[in-house]
């Protein structure tokens, strides 16, 4: 596990280096929640420990960082304290946004969007049903704190993630972004992801780059 966070520190520069734009990141899900009880302490204090040195990095380095915990009170409320305060201070950086998804499940996120739409059909802040459309669906996910950056209205890229890397040669998504994905290019790597290199990183880019992606057409 800390050597893969040391490695989330490198990915982060190689994507700034590489022009990247956003990078989500996978660091804890609902499902974690399940395993022993000394590994996720361990995990905890490796998010304490290493809070400090990502809000540095993105300090010096102009880099927003997004929290996306569709589930954040699940954390211990001092985790919880550390990592918005890694938004608070980035809120204003432009160069990448770094997506820390904490927490999260991609399910619960779609339930959570959901129950808010309703509420506000309730309430009277949506008049008519027939105004739910992907656009404001999109509205209630945890991704709209990126998607409110950019100024470039093609949806396809500021919604969803063009490319998505799994390693550890598992071939599933493990509940991860389920709506955003829809049409996300995807490359599954059969190693770890502590043994990620940035040759691995231009590799997957180089290969979506010759994909025809037609969205249906």
């Amino acid at each position: 596990h800390t050597r893969g966070v040391e490695n989330l520190l490198n990915c982060i520069k190689w994507c700034q280096d590489l022009g990247v734009k956003i990078l989500t990141v996978y660091a804890f899900s609902t499902e974690n929640w399940k395993r022993d009880q000394n590994e996720i302490d361990f995990l905890m204090k490796l998010f304490e420990n290493y809070s400090q040195k990502i809000l540095e990095k993105a300090l010096k380095n102009n880099i927003r960082v997004n929290i996306l915990a569709s589930e954040p009170e699940l954390l211990p409320s001092h985790i919880r304290r550390l990592l918005y305060k890694m938004e608070k201070k980035t809120i204003n950086n432009t160069s990448l946004s770094l997506n820390l998804c904490v927490s999260y499940g991609g399910r619960s996120e779609i339930i959570q969007a959901t129950k808010k739409i309703v509420n506000d059909v309730i309430n009277g802040n949506i008049k008519s049903l027939n105004d739910i459309d992907e656009e404001l669906y999109e509205r209630y996910l945890l991704t709209n704190k990126y998607m409110k950056q950019s100024n470039d209205n093609n949806r396809s890229i500021n919604n969803n993630p063009d490319l998505l890397i799994r390693t550890s040669g598992e071939l599933r998504l493990s509940n991860y972004l389920l709506y955003q994905l829809a049409y996300t290019e995807m490359i599954f790597l059969d190693k770890f992801w502590p043994e990620f290199s940035r040759n691995d990183l231009i590799q997957c880019m180089n290969v979506f780059t010759k994909r025809k992606r037609r969205y249906g057409k």
